[in-house]
């Protein structure tokens, strides 16, 4: 690479982060503000399975990997393809992921089940009201992992997890790694809204159930991703200390090391790119308050341009 195209490069990545630091940050602290989620948590009453709830591509094999390394127990997954063994009637269900030096859980202790939910991308409806958002809710919870009593949830920056996405459809056969800007655009603008539809689906499930909110971001640093990994095993039931996990993490470092607040991925979008993903996620924010004021979209919009319009409370 000549130095020419090496400096271009660099001057349109730091253009980029420009822009986004500007634009599209903001949009995405207020989206990350409405993650749902708690910390506290009861005694099991079922026997010991946690859902690993993630949007595809937002960290979740390293997540099991970082676990099921650090407490010696196998963890599972909704996912028969994923393994050779059938469900085992002591994993309720689920398919154990077992691998060498991992054990079964015994009675009462915990393991995670991995989960996408069924319906993280199919759905290609749009959700312009409460009743859409309600009927598509339903379908959403009715696809969980079952016998789990609590949840932990990984989420990722947007424009990571978007690019993630596009390049584990890439490597399953849809397309050459080489594939064209345009061809990403296409895929990652009918991606998003299936993100933040999935997200949403979340917090409502965290309203009524313990779900932990992990980022994916914060397990990328040194520090804090051990300590991450941490809480989270021990929401789901694990006894285990941040000693442990930060053996684990040594052994099994992140892929990526990136900036603070800069996607690691930036530099596959274009400025109209970052432009419009931050309209679509204001849009949705703007569309999600107003179905949780129990308030339909016209209803919405009137007390918003008609001075003194009130509708409901």
């Amino acid at each position: 690479m000549s130095e020419d195209v090496s400096a271009a490069q660099e001057t349109r990545l730091d253009d980029l982060q420009g822009i986004y630091t500007s634009v599209l940050a903001p949009v995405v602290e207020e989206f990350r503000a409405t993650l749902g989620g708690t910390e506290t948590v009861g005694p099991f009453s079922g026997e010991g399975l946690v859902g690993l709830l993630t949007f595809p591509n937002s960290g979740t094999s390293w997540f099991l990997r970082l676990s099921s390394r650090a407490s010696g127990i196998c963890n599972h997954t909704c996912y028969a393809k994923e393994v050779k063994t059938a469900p085992d009637p002591a994993s309720r269900g689920a398919f154990a992921a077992l691998q060498p030096g991992l054990r079964m859980p015994r009675p009462g202790e915990p393991s995670f089940v991995k989960s996408h939910v069924r319906f993280y991308g199919p759905v290609n409806e749009t959700i312009a009201e409460g009743r859409d958002f309600d009927r598509l809710l339903r379908s959403w919870l009715s696809a969980l992992p079952p016998n789990c009593d609590r949840h932990v949830r990984l989420v990722r920056d947007p424009l990571d997890n978007l690019r993630a996405r596009y390049h584990h459809h890439l490597k399953t056969g849809h397309g050459a790694p080489s594939a064209d800007p345009a061809a990403f655009r296409l895929y990652f603008r009918a991606d998003l809204r299936r993100y933040l539809h999935w997200h949403a689906f979340c917090d409502a499930l965290a309203t009524t159930a313990p779900v932990m909110t992990v980022r994916y971001e914060t397990m990328l640093d040194p520090v804090s991703g051990p300590e991450a990994v941490g809480r989270a095993m021990r929401f789901a039931g694990h006894r285990i200390d941040v000693a442990a996990i930060r053996a684990i993490f040594d052994a099994d470092p992140p892929k990526y090391v990136t900036d603070v607040g800069v996607p690691v991925h930036l530099r596959y979008f274009s400025e109209d790119d970052i432009r419009w993903v931050a309209t679509e996620i204001r849009d949705w924010l703007g569309l999600l308050h107003d179905i949780r004021r129990g308030e339909n979209r016209l209803m919405a919009q009137l007390r918003r341009l008609v001075p003194g319009y009130r509708g409901r409370a």
